[in-house]
């Protein structure tokens, strides 16, 4: 039976029962393959939803199995999913921006390390090590592109949106 005459069959059935004074109806072999058609429907186009966005479901499987290893859980704690919920309601700009803070902060540690600066936490530096450090960061600030590094603006919206745009195509063009 194809859906659309399953549907107008279940349809028809309800609208009977409902005429009648306790709601009921006697369910017969044309019921049950009216609501087979519909659940075979249903099977068919959830997989085809899913193999048309295998790309989606694999970056999804990667990141789920991440937060379970990561939180000790399993695929069935509430956490997964809300972790998952939270990250696909946040608008992209949002999201762009947190990758651009993250190229930002990369660029900067970068230029710690090319600097020879030793992050270390305050309580433990020496007086020397913060001396060194600061005359070491002065010498490196002099220059206009490592000021830009160390200020976090080598990375901007537009460019990171643009290069991310590209290579989520180039990614979906390479596995089509």
């Amino acid at each position: 039976m194809e859906l659309i005459r399953a549907v107008q069959r279940l349809g028809w059935r309800f609208e009977q029962a409902s005429k009648r004074s306790d709601l009921s109806f006697v369910i017969n072999q044309n019921d049950i393959e009216a609501l087979k058609a519909i659940d075979s429907y249903v099977v068919k186009k959830q997989k085809a939803n899913y193999q048309k966005h295998e790309l989606f479901a694999k970056l999804y499987i990667n990141y789920v199995t991440e937060l379970i290893d990561h939180y000790g859980t399993t695929l069935f704690d509430p956490l997964i999913r809300r972790r998952m919920e939270a990250i696909l309601k946040q608008p992209i700009q949002q999201l762009i921006e947190k990758l651009q803070d993250s190229l930002n902060d990369n660029e900067k540690y970068r230029l710690f390390e090319e600097c020879r600066i030793e992050l270390k936490h305050p309580a433990i530096q020496s007086e020397e090590e913060r001396t060194s450090n600061v005359e070491k960061l002065k010498e490196a600030l002099t220059d206009p592109d490592k000021r830009q590094k160390f200020m976090g603006e080598e990375w901007d919206f537009e460019t990171v949106a643009n290069l991310f745009e590209r290579e989520v195509n180039r990614a979906i063009y390479q596995h089509e």
